[in-house]
């Protein structure tokens, strides 16, 4: 949604959930890999464009993904992540970044919070960020569903309502 509105030409999504795939391409990603259908997530993603993507974002935090990304960025490429974990076992030879490819970690969208959050809610109400497709509310009487659903990648964004008593 944010690469579509950004005017990127090229966005693709990768995930394992039919659902979310659905979802990324209503958002505008205009090509659609899931891992678990792919022999070569790297040669999948690579055939999008043969030279190599030149943004990779990914929110996963997983080892095999960092790997892959590494391996479809182009020349000058930048491979940016937010959700790598110590103990998550991910791992780069250095040696693949050779031909001026970077990482780089995000932390909060790498923004000033109190500008990017105006010009979210003006692109929200402008219907160019339909951020309300990736809300689900859950009462706070059902936070564990509300984690286990987050957790297991049913939803997207679990929201907790907190209802004032009586």
């Amino acid at each position: 949604m944010a690469a579509h509105v950004a005017g990127a030409t090229t966005i693709v999504a990768v995930d394992v959930d039919a659902g979310r795939i659905e979802l990324a391409r209503d958002l505008g990603a205009t090509h659609l890999v899931n891992p678990d259908q792919v022999e070569d997530l790297t040669g999948a993603l690579r055939a999008v464009d043969e030279r190599g993507l030149e943004y990779v974002l990914d929110t996963s935090g997983r080892a095999e993904n960092l790997d892959a990304g590494v391996g479809a960025l182009a020349p000058l490429g930048r491979f940016g992540f937010v959700a790598f974990h110590e103990g998550a076992g991910a791992m780069i030879d250095a040696g693949r970044l050779t031909l001026g490819q970077s990482l780089q970690g995000i932390i909060q969208g790498d923004a000033v919070s109190s500008l990017l959050i105006n010009d979210l809610a003006q692109l929200y109400r402008a219907g160019r960020f339909p951020i309300d497709r990736l809300l689900s509310f859950y009462d706070f009487a059902d936070i564990n569903t509300a984690f286990e659903d987050a957790g297991s990648g049913r939803v997207t964004k679990a929201i907790l309502r907190f209802t004032s008593p009586g």
